[in-house]
C-alpha cells in the first residue's frame, strides 16, 4: 500500500540541511509522479467506510447543522471525503435547509462541511508518516487564532474547553469548524518546530515546557 512517510522521509534527506517537511515537500512536488494521485485514490477507497463514520460523527458536532436531518449529513460526508471537488456539497443544496442564506454565505456553509470531513485524511497522512504530534495552525483563522503554534497528540482531539468555539459541541482537530481556516501541521522534524517556549496540549491542558522536556515525549529527527 502507499504510504507517505517513503515520500516525506526521502524528501527530508534530500533537502535535511535547511527545509522543514513543508518546504521540502513543496521544493520536490514536481518529482512526484502522477501515479502518486492515482494510489492515493485508491486508498480513498480502501478507507470509505472508516473515513465516511468519522466525519459523519464530526458533522453531528456542528452546531450549525443542527436542523440537517441526519441521513443528509451522512451522504454529505460521504460525499466530502471520497472526493477532492471544491464544490462537492453545492449551495442549492445547503440553501434548502437554509433558505435565508445568500448564494455566498451558503458557500462558506458548504465549503466548512466540506473542510471538516476532509480533517480525516490529514489525520491519517500524519499518521502514516509516523508522527506522533502536529502543530496546530491557526494565525489566518480569527475564531481559533489563539491556538496557534500549540502542540497537539494526533490520535486525541483537542478538548473544547481549550479550543472554545461555541458552535462545536464536543472536541475537534483543526480545520473543523465553520469557516475554520486552521491547518494540521504535522511534527516530523526538529525544524517543524515554533520557536520559543513550546506549549503541548496533553491530557486536557496546555503545558509549557522546553525543547528537551519536549523531546522526551518525541525524539523528532533532526
Amino acid at each position: 500500500m502507499f504510504n507517505l512517510k517513503i515520500i516525506f522521509s526521502s524528501i527530508l534527506r534530500k533537502n535535511k540541511p535547511t527545509k522543514n517537511w513543508k518546504e521540502a515537500f513543496n521544493e520536490s512536488y514536481g518529482d512526484i509522479s502522477l501515479d502518486m494521485w492515482r494510489i492515493l485514490h485508491l486508498k480513498y477507497l480502501l478507507h470509505g467506510k472508516k473515513a465516511t463514520k468519522w466525519a459523519y460523527t464530526e458533522l453531528q458536532k456542528m452546531k450549525f447543522l443542527e436542523h440537517v436531518p441526519k441521513r443528509i449529513l451522512r451522504e454529505w460526508a460521504k460525499r466530502c471525503v471520497l472526493s477532492n471537488e471544491r464544490e462537492t456539497i453545492s449551495c442549492e443544496e445547503i440553501r434548502i435547509y437554509f433558505p435565508g442564506l445568500t448564494k455566498k454565505d451558503a458557500k462558506y456553509l458548504a465549503a466548512s462541511v466540506s473542510n471538516t470531513c476532509r480533517t480525516f485524511w490529514d489525520i491519517q497522512q500524519a499518521k502514516e508518516c509516523d508522527a506522533k504530534f502536529y502543530l496546530w495552525k491557526s494565525s489566518a483563522c480569527p475564531t481559533h487564532k489563539r491556538m496557534n503554534n500549540i502542540i497537539c497528540p494526533i490520535d486525541e482531539p483537542v478538548s473544547k474547553s481549550i479550543v472554545k468555539d461555541d458552535m462545536i459541541t464536543g472536541d475537534s482537530y483543526p480545520g473543523e469548524g465553520y469557516r475554520c481556516l486552521c491547518i494540521l501541521s504535522p511534527l516530523l522534524s526538529k525544524l517543524d518546530l515554533p520557536n520559543g517556549k513550546l506549549r503541548v496540549y496533553m491530557d486536557g491542558e496546555i503545558h509549557r515546557m522546553g525543547r528537551k522536556q519536549f523531546y522526551q515525549l518525541d525524539p523528532l529527527d533532526e
